[in-house]
């Protein structure tokens, strides 16, 4: 990349887009990590654009990162005044998905000029009568890394479609939840992406009420979700959604469950595994990690949450003495080369997490590391999501652009 210097030929070479094209394909077999997007499909890329792309990736890590701040003014409410409990910002940083406690998704275009504006996604799983403002706990997970969502199909190198996992779970006590998964497509206009919209809605069953739900994660055909069931034990359950599909009685449907009176977020990996992140009480207190193989470890069942009287403890190797974590904050993993990479916003610090992508024996076996990425101080807000290149926080919507992160 920094050949172009030396001479006039090697200058013209440098802007040959068939070259970096070339040179792209074999970064994004070997080197790149997994879910990676261009802002464009490869064929409307231009060589810039390309080494760009290549050179965040080459480039060595500074020990602190300047940023640079843009604050959005979102428009006025279309439906009134919805309170935010969800947001996922996806790959490339442009489109901020967020869930409200009526039961909806929408989504911001933060390419957008000065003012943003919310566009429904999603509607609520309820009629109207019951989705009125701020009745609806809710949480979702997007799905991009599995080939069941195939982001990116065979072929394509930007971000085409992904599935989206939401868990609804009423304020009434006579509601059931309602689990759905839906297809959402990246619509594009003259080979530029234009807009979101939902195009298959792939499952929905229903669930028992909860009085609680913090965290939803979404791999394959997988949901896990966390919950405190009414008269029960706080648990992260997993549900295959497929077999679920169509399913209205919730003692119907087969569940795995983990003990979870610590944990607050949970990550569904290759394998069958899922990774656990929990803060133990506030201040300083640390953070710990665990790992578990789901499918081994914890029997199938279909006995509903709050009749659930044992759920598996948790057992696996462990991660201790990380400064106080922002868990909600915590990013979903990508792949580079044969690991499983997550970025852990901490107190003070960002830390970046790896664990081995496969491993032939027990997960008990499996190193979970932890290196520190980036110092300086971190503030969350209410709601802060960290993206390839940029991380936002949200009070009002506020967009702040990263070399790396």
């Amino acid at each position: 990349m920094n050949s172009s210097m030396t001479c006039k030929l090697l200058e013209e070479l440098s802007y040959n887009r068939a070259a970096w094209r070339e040179i792209f394909l074999n970064y994004f077999h070997a080197i790149l990590p997994k879910p990676f997007f261009l802002p464009k499909p490869l064929q409307e890329c231009s060589s810039k654009l390309i080494e760009q792309s290549l050179a965040n990736w080459e480039a060595e890590w500074a020990p602190t990162i300047p940023t640079t701040e843009h604050v959005f003014h979102a428009s006025p409410d279309p439906i009134g005044k919805r309170q935010l409990v969800a947001t996922c910002l996806l790959p490339g940083g442009r489109w901020l998905l967020a869930g409200y406690r009526d039961g909806s998704v929408w989504y911001f275009d933060l390419d957008a000029k000065d003012t943003i504006c919310s566009t429904l996604l999603i509607e609520s799983p309820y009629p109207e009568s019951l989705a009125s403002t701020n009745k609806v706990r809710l949480v979702f997970s997007v799905d991009l890394l599995s080939d069941v969502a195939q982001a990116s199909p065979p072929g394509s190198y930007h971000l085409t479609q992904f599935n989206i996992a939401i868990v609804a779970s009423h304020i009434r006590r006579t509601v059931d939840t309602v689990v759905s998964v839906w297809r959402v497509q990246i619509a594009l206009e003259n080979d530029s992406a234009t807009s979101l919209r939902k195009v298959e809605l792939l499952s929905t069953f229903h669930e028992e009420r909860f009085d609680d739900v913090w965290s939803c994660d979404l791999y394959g055909t997988t949901v896990a979700y966390l919950g405190e069931p009414a008269g029960g034990d706080t648990s992260i359950i997993i549900v295959d959604w497929s077999d679920a599909a169509g399913q209205t009685d919730i003692n119907r449907v087969l569940r795995r469950y983990i003990s979870s009176s610590d944990y607050a977020r949970a990550f569904l990996l290759p394998e069958d595994r899922i990774l656990t992140v929990a803060n133990y009480g506030a201040g300083e207190s640390p953070g710990e990690m665990q790992l578990v193989h789901w499918r081994r470890d914890c029997p199938a069942t279909s006995t509903s949450p709050s009749q659930q009287t044992h759920p598996l403890p948790i057992v696996g190797p462990r991660k201790h003495g990380l400064p106080l974590i922002y868990v909600a904050s915590v990013t979903s993993p990508v792949v580079i080369a044969d690991e499983l990479r997550f970025v852990v916003p901490a107190r003070g610090h960002l830390y970046g997490l790896v664990i081995p992508l496969s491993f032939a024996l027990r997960p008990e076996e499996a190193n979970i590391q932890v290196e520190l990425l980036v110092t300086g101080e971190i503030d969350p807000g209410q709601q802060m999501r960290v993206g390839y290149h940029q991380m936002f926080s949200m009070t009002t919507l506020n967009k702040r652009k990263q070399a790396r992160a």
